[in-house]
């Protein structure tokens, strides 16, 4: 006598991994015959956890072969109460289903204005395929009270346009499932905005202006210049923005260093900057830079002994070959770690530079001397 083991009901899911809200594909088959028959309960949806919610069913009738849920928690579909030849007892059971939290993510648009302007605030999940609803919208200026109107956005609104008048945050709402996502988006008012997301930054402005005035740019005598640097970082526990500058380090009147270092885990780099403490414009000249070597010891730029000079001459707007090299660098070591990259910013007596990454030499001139207080 022999026996054969005939295989299970086969069920398959059009995928395995899915975002909270999604709706997964399933089928049931039986390859060893034609005759069998779904009988009660049918399909069923079995929870990792008993805390998460309940699944939708999207497609399904009765006993069909197919079934769709929207599911907002991990774990797997079972087809119970098969009957196979007309006696054999069958249930189908299948593979794991992962689901994660979706994202969620808040823009405004325009982000930086002169003053009371039409904003329009939106309010999207990623993947598109998730089922969802906004549950509110908070409007929170940075000082004071109101600063929206005619009034604030509902949660029937996705997409919503108001009128600002202060700077602010707008804060949206949603849950999904056993997730609770939030985000927000800033507004700024400030003088001139460029559109630049780094550059409209309140504290990127006074990071330039004050690097720009510790360059004792009012110096006659050119040796008596000094080119100051930094960084700027995004705090990710508390949102702010932090600026680093690196005063501490070797710097002279045609070079500075960076020490571009921090905790990715909490921190983001948002941008490096330094100065040129001399106007383009005005044909500014330097006779003579020191030469420099690096340190084997720091890897920090140092004069060289006995000290040497380079000649240099009339000074340009943009960014240096070793500008560039810089910043070509720190961006391949960061699209390494999985973070973006980022600019640089120059800031002389006639302009504010950006050194558009990957794309050197070009830049994107700022020229902050024609508004007023727009460092401030």
């Amino acid at each position: 006598m022999t026996a054969e083991v005939l295989p299970p009901p086969a069920v398959t899911p059009e995928r395995t991994t899915l975002a909270a809200g999604e709706t997964v594909a399933l089928t049931v088959t039986v390859t060893w015959t034609t005759n069998w028959v779904i009988g009660t309960p049918g399909w069923v949806w079995v929870k990792d956890s008993a805390s998460s919610p309940d699944p939708v069913v999207v497609q399904g009738c009765g006993q069909t072969t197919s079934w769709s849920y929207r599911v907002y928690g991990s774990g797997h579909a079972e087809v119970r109460g098969i009957v196979a030849e007309g006696h054999i007892p069958l249930t189908g059971v299948g593979p794991h289903i992962q689901v994660t939290p979706p994202q969620f993510k808040v823009t405004a648009a325009p982000a930086s204005i002169a003053g009371a302007q039409a904003v329009t605030f939106t309010a999207a999940v990623t993947p598109s395929t998730v089922t969802w609803s906004l549950s509110s919208w908070t409007w929170r200026p940075d000082s004071g009270t109101g600063g929206i109107s005619p009034n604030g956005c509902t949660p029937a609104e996705k997409v919503c346009t108001r009128t600002i008048s202060l700077s602010g945050w707008m804060k949206a709402t949603t849950v999904i499932g056993q997730y609770t996502l939030t985000d927000s988006a800033h507004v700024r008012v400030i003088p001139c905005p460029t559109g630049d997301s780094i550059a409209d930054l309140q504290e990127t402005r006074a990071a330039l202006s004050d690097a720009l005035q510790a360059s004792n740019v009012s110096g006659p005598n050119f040796q008596g210049r000094i080119e100051r640097a930094g960084m700027l970082l995004r705090n990710l526990q508390t949102g702010g923005v932090e600026v680093v500058r690196f005063d501490n380090l070797y710097a002279d009147w045609c070079a500075s260093n960076d020490d571009i270092a921090y905790n990715s885990g909490t921190h983001r780099l948002l941008a490096i900057f330094h100065t040129h403490p001399y106007s383009p414009k005005a044909g500014d000249i330097v006779p003579y830079c020191n030469k420099l070597e690096i340190d084997p010891n720091t890897g920090f730029l140092r004069p060289v002994q006995p000290p040497a000079i380079v000649p240099f001459g009339n000074v340009g707007a943009g960014g240096s070959d070793p500008d560039w090299n810089l910043l070509n660098a720190l961006n391949q070591q960061l699209l390494a770690v999985g973070q973006p990259a980022v600019d640089e910013y120059v800031i002389d007596l006639d302009n504010i530079m950006r050194l558009n990454h990957g794309q050197q030499p070009a830049y994107t001139s700022i020229g902050y001397n024609a508004c007023p207080n727009w460092l401030r």
